[in-house]
């Protein structure tokens, strides 16, 4: 079954991606011909490009972000058949154990790399944001806030999830009552 925070995940992804459309076509017509496409570390573009090669760019790239992590995270319970791939603390201990008590560490990992999606998808709004008021004029340099918020919340995200997955399975296991063997 799937579980009511990853709908909110899926929703927030589409809805961002959503936005990052919308937001493109609403500019579209206004926006000159040449636009950024990268931008060094002071914010300052460095490199630029048609209008349709540069917000393809911003377009599709985020929905091959996702793609290949939604793909990533429908993996995960996969990992059950080839448990030679699996690499985690008393991994023959935790397949031993009941699934519904594996879907949990299967299910946590899959929240990370929604929630990762969601943050780098939402990064991709604000620099195609940040993109688009350079492009017109209206800002000469992206905004830090386009980018290092969404690192520090990927890096974040990033220890805290791998911190609970490297953690989960031997919780599971000592939280699970051994069954009799006699």
């Amino acid at each position: 079954m799937m579980k009511k925070r990853f709908w909110l995940f899926h929703g927030l992804n589409v809805g961002v991606l959503t936005l990052c459309l919308l937001r493109v076509l609403s500019v579209w017509d206004i926006l000159p011909a040449k636009i950024p496409v990268h931008f060094g570390i002071a914010g300052t573009p460095d490199c630029y490009s048609d209008k349709l090669e540069g917000l393809i760019l911003f377009l599709v790239a985020p929905v091959v972000l996702t793609v290949i992590l939604y793909g990533s995270a429908w993996l995960v319970p996969q990992a059950r058949r080839w448990p030679s791939l699996m690499n985690m603390p008393r991994k023959d201990e935790f397949l031993a154990l009941p699934d519904e008590v594996q879907a949990i560490f299967y299910e946590t990992s899959m929240d990370f790399l929604f929630l990762l999606t969601v943050i780098l998808n939402m990064m991709f709004y604000f620099i195609t944001e940040g993109t688009i008021a350079v492009a017109m004029g209206k800002a000469t340099t992206l905004s830090g806030w386009a980018v290092w918020p969404g690192l520090a919340m990927t890096l974040l995200v990033s220890l805290v999830y791998t911190i609970r997955l490297v953690r989960l399975p031997g919780k599971l296991i000592d939280a699970t009552p051994k069954r009799d063997e006699g």
